[in-house]
């Protein structure tokens, strides 16, 4: 390689800057710095959620009362909501409401007869 190629090869290697009479100077640079981390950090943030997320834990009543099963179906609505949809044409007809013990299958992913 040529002396000047080598030159220019090194001059190239430094990092790119706002020319000094450019405006704004040093804080443009220090803003466009500040931009470019906080656009990166948006765009990782949604990445790393997915990758930290802890499974959900079910808080399911343990008696068998009205409210717990209401309870039970807004648990299976948040969670499961294919089966809570699957419910949902019956839930209002007399007898319509599943029992808990069917309720908490379904949130487990064992539906039950």
């Amino acid at each position: 390689m040529a002396p000047h190629e080598v030159d220019t090869l090194l001059e190239a290697l430094h990092p790119v800057r706002l020319p000094p009479e450019a405006a704004g100077g040093l804080p443009a640079e220090a803003l466009a710095a500040l931009g470019i981390g906080l656009l990166l950090a948006a765009a990782l943030a949604p990445v790393l959620r997915g990758l930290t997320a802890r499974p959900r834990k079910i808080a399911a009543p343990e008696t068998g009362t009205e409210e717990d099963r209401i309870a039970l179906l807004h648990a299976l609505k948040r969670e499961r909501p294919a089966q809570f949809a699957a419910l949902r044409p019956t839930l209002y007809a007399p007898g319509g409401l599943p029992s808990a013990e069917r309720l908490r299958a379904m949130l487990r992913g064992k539906p039950r007869p």
